[in-house]
This record gives structure tokens, C-alpha cells and sequence, in this order.
């Protein structure tokens, strides 16, 4: 009982809380970050708290002093940034958390009552504290074990037979994350997308004139894709985040052509649920020690580093567009390798932050933001349509790369996951939806939708003999009406 007495009398409370601020962080997220990229969090959290307890102890001369001051300091530092995200406050908080500073520093030199039991009680609240966000991430992996042991999957797997040549083409699944249907473009934007549309169409392409997405938004419109089923037809009916990610990471369509011989290929997109690190291959640009992560900026906001966003903003900005280029890159190259490839590949494009102009210029960190550094709605229609117009440029000399770089005609599927933003559902649904299916065309019709994507493919070039389902697109699972032109 003594040892025990203690070891919770040490003066750590400091880097309890440290700890604590960055582990419930990532338990906030989990799913959207990846854990291994927490460990420079954690270290920096945990060494600046055992920094602040060594200068203070020096300066102080007292231990739990010492502890009081440096608790307040690392509070301080690690709080700011979720205030200013509630609340808006800008300099009028700022003000007030640097005289914070002065204020913990003078109580714990003149309060001589700071002793072993206060250091105590801190102690055990924060080793609390610690242990719920802790316990959630451990229950959440042993959730999704268990989900994906369960295989929340479409029932009666069927073995995939190709074609009587034997020939297996690369399957490429695009992903242009808000590109919106023509119709959509036009009436919202005044937009002419048909130039575009007609210079794919030169290359084999079907333009699903009629097409919405089955989902009003990404998560949900990918799972239900790549599983070529609707959620509702799902053992997870309920829009429950990580059923959700754990269909997508064991969705059908992956592992039925997997058994048929394809090796997948999937790329880095800064959001670990779309992200499909089980496949054979995973790519990514490479990240420079230097550089953050998604999780470290994200940290970063959090805390008083906020208020010089522009110091790490910029690389946040700048892996948005590598992990772009990098796939318009490597593509053509990977098509190289022969048949049987099937790349699933989720481009964050025209998906805010816009970081393309129409020319693949940068625009700049702030250039659609306002003054809290958040998206402003008014500016977002011309960043849209800049990104928009920079993958009508790229996509054309894309395909004809991979076209030119396969020795089997590939197939390729070009899909928007839903439409452009601040639009009400019946126009959020309307996607872009393209298919480059060689001498199968014949199969597609203006208004498929997303759900009969694989099942078309299967059946046309495997012999799936899968039934259509009715096309139809849902707003928080309520059924949205299409109009078409």
C-alpha cells in the first residue's frame, strides 16, 4: 500500500493530461486516423510535459509546485485550439490564455499549500481520465475484429468465371469525390460540362446521363458501391460509422475478385475508412520526416499552435495535392505490369480544400477560406468549379496513358460518390457516373446508379448472372425522387 501511496504522490499529472489530450483525440477519430500515425503526438505531448516538470522544478525548487505550474502550462497549450473551434473567440482568447501563463507561474512561486495531497488527487483524476478514451479505442478494434469476423457482407458469394479468351483486365474504379452530374453542373453553376463529356465519350466512354448516387454521402454511398447492394439490404441497415468502414474494408467486390484471380491496388487518401490497407498493394507518396501527417495537423488545431496555422497549414495543403498527383502519376505506370489489377482509387477531387486551380496551379492556403480559416460557403462555388475543370484536363490524358500502357483493353468506371455541396438532396444526388466497359456497353442505361456498377461488370465479364437492382438514390435512408433531363 505504501509503494502504491507512493507512486500515485509522484508529481505526474502533468503528463497524464498530456497523454489524455491526445489519446482522446485519436478515440474521437478512430476510423479517420490511423493509429501508428499518432506516435509523434504522443511522444511530443509526453516530452514537452516532462520538459515543463524538469524546467519548473529547477526554477521552483519544489516538486509539486513544480507539477502545479507545468500543469497549467501543458493545459494551456493543449486546450486552446478546441476553444477557438467552439467558440470563435480569435485574439480575445489568446489575450487571455498568455496571461494564463503568468497566472500559473505566480500561484504555484507564492502558494506554499500546493503539496503531496493535491499532486495526489490530480494524479488519480487524470490516470482516470486517461483510462475511458483508452478502453474505448481497445473496445473499438475488438469491434471491428468482430465485425468483420461476422462479414456484414451481400449473402451467397459466387465464384467469379472470366471470359472464354481467359483474359483478365485491369478493373480501375475512380473515384472524383463531389464531381456532380452535367445537368446539376448546369443548372446550379451555369456550367457547360458537355466538352468534357464528349471527349470521353471519344474515348469508349458511356456518360450515365441519368445517374444519381444511392447515398447522399461518401461513406455511405461507398459502402454500399463496392458491395454492389443497398445498405438496407445489409446485415448493418443502420448508418453506424464503422460497419460502415469495415464493409468498405472487406467489401464484396474486392474479395470476389480476389478469388478470381485479380490482385487489388488501392492509394493513401488522408482518411484511414477509405483507405484499403488490406489490399495486396497499398501506395502512398512518401511523407518526409519533417512533414505532418492528417493526425498531427489536426492535433495541432487543437492547441496553441492554432494561431499560427499558416506555419503547418501549408503541408496539410500540399499533401493534398501529392496524394493526387501521385496517382494520376503512377497510374499509367502500374498499367504497365500486365492484367489482372484491380485498382480502387478515391481522388479527393473537387472535394474541399481546393488546391488546384484550372491550370494545376496551387491557389493558395487561404484563398477560399474565411477568416477562422474554415471553408466560406461563397467562395466555394468557384473553388469547385476550378478543381473541376483542372480533372476535365487531366482525366482525358489519363485514360489514354492507361488505354496506350495496357496490352488487354482495360475496364474503367469514373464515378462522382455524390454532387457538389450546400445543394438539397435531390440535386446533392446527382453524381457523375462514366464507363469504359470494351464491347460491353451495350449493357449500361442512362439512370444506373453506383449499386449496379460491379454487378454489370460481373455479369458481363464473368458470367455473374447477378440481377439488376431497381436504381434509386436515398437522403438519410428516405427515398429521393430523379429528375433528368
Amino acid at each position: 500500500m505504501k509503494k502504491i501511496l507512493a507512486f500515485f504522490s509522484l508529481p505526474l499529472y502533468p503528463l497524464y493530461f498530456a497523454l489524455y489530450m491526445s489519446v482522446s483525440l485519436l478515440a474521437y477519430n478512430l476510423g479517420e486516423a490511423y493509429p501508428p500515425a499518432t506516435l509523434r503526438v504522443l511522444l511530443f505531448s509526453a516530452l514537452t510535459a516532462l520538459a515543463l516538470l524538469g524546467l519548473f522544478a529547477r526554477l521552483l525548487r519544489h516538486a509539486h509546485r513544480a507539477a502545479f505550474a507545468a500543469g497549467g502550462w501543458m493545459f494551456l497549450l493543449l486546450s486552446y485550439g478546441h476553444l477557438q473551434i467552439l467558440y470563435h473567440l480569435g485574439a480575445a482568447l489568446l489575450g487571455a490564455w498568455l496571461a494564463g501563463f503568468l497566472f500559473f507561474l505566480i500561484v504555484a512561486w507564492r502558494w506554499k499549500k500546493i503539496s503531496r495531497v493535491w499532486t495526489l488527487a490530480l494524479n488519480i483524476f487524470w490516470l482516470a481520465m486517461l483510462a475511458s478514451p483508452l478502453l474505448t479505442t481497445g473496445q473499438y478494434f475488438l469491434r471491428e475484429r468482430q465485425i468483420l469476423a461476422a462479414k456484414i457482407l451481400p449473402a451467397n458469394e459466387i465464384p467469379l468465371r472470366p471470359s472464354e479468351s481467359g483474359a483478365l483486365p485491369n478493373i480501375y474504379y475512380i473515384i472524383l469525390d463531389s464531381y456532380a452530374r452535367a445537368d446539376a453542373l448546369q443548372d446550379v453553376y451555369g456550367f457547360d460540362n458537355s466538352p468534357f463529356l464528349q471527349e470521353m465519350e471519344s474515348l469508349g466512354f458511356y456518360a450515365a446521363a441519368c445517374s444519381q448516387s444511392n447515398y447522399n454521402s461518401t461513406e455511405l454511398s461507398l459502402a454500399s458501391s463496392l458491395n454492389f447492394d443497398y445498405l438496407q439490404n445489409l446485415d448493418s441497415s443502420a448508418p453506424n460509422k464503422q460497419a460502415l468502414w469495415a464493409l468498405m474494408q472487406n467489401n464484396a467486390a474486392q474479395r470476389w475478385l480476389k478469388q478470381a484471380g485479380y490482385k487489388t491496388v488501392s492509394f493513401s487518401t488522408g482518411f484511414t475508412w477509405s483507405e484499403l490497407r488490406g489490399s495486396d498493394e497499398y501506395l502512398a507518396p512518401p511523407l518526409g520526416f519533417s512533414q505532418l501527417n492528417e493526425f498531427e495537423v489536426l492535433f495541432l488545431d487543437t492547441t496553441l499552435a492554432q494561431s499560427f496555422q499558416p506555419a503547418y497549414k501549408e503541408q496539410e495543403f500540399s499533401r493534398y495535392r501529392e496524394r493526387t498527383q501521385f496517382i494520376l502519376e503512377r497510374l499509367p505506370e502500374l498499367a504497365r505490369r500486365g492484367d489482372a489489377q484491380f485498382f480502387f482509387v478515391h481522388l479527393l477531387d473537387p472535394h474541399p480544400p481546393f488546391v488546384f486551380d484550372e491550370n494545376g496551379a496551387t491557389p493558395g492556403v487561404g484563398v477560399y477560406t474565411n477568416s477562422s480559416g474554415y471553408l466560406a460557403e461563397v467562395a466555394y462555388p468557384r473553388g469547385y468549379l476550378n478543381e473541376l475543370k483542372f480533372l476535365n484536363a487531366q482525366l482525358p490524358k489519363l485514360i489514354r496513358a492507361i488505354q496506350a500502357n495496357s496490352s488487354t483493353p482495360p475496364i474503367i468506371v469514373i464515378q462522382g460518390d455524390h454532387g457538389m455541396w450546400f445543394q438539397p438532396p435531390q440535386t446533392l444526388a446527382k453524381n457523375l457516373n462514366l464507363y469504359l466497359l470494351p464491347e460491353h456497353s451495350a449493357a449500361l442505361y442512362p439512370s444506373i446508379t453506383p449499386v449496379n456498377t460491379f454487378r454489370v461488370i460481373f455479369n458481363e465479364y464473368f458470367d455473374a448472372n447477378l440481377p439488376l437492382l431497381d436504381d434509386a438514390a436515398y437522403n438519410d435512408f428516405q427515398p429521393i425522387s430523379n429528375s433528368c433531363p
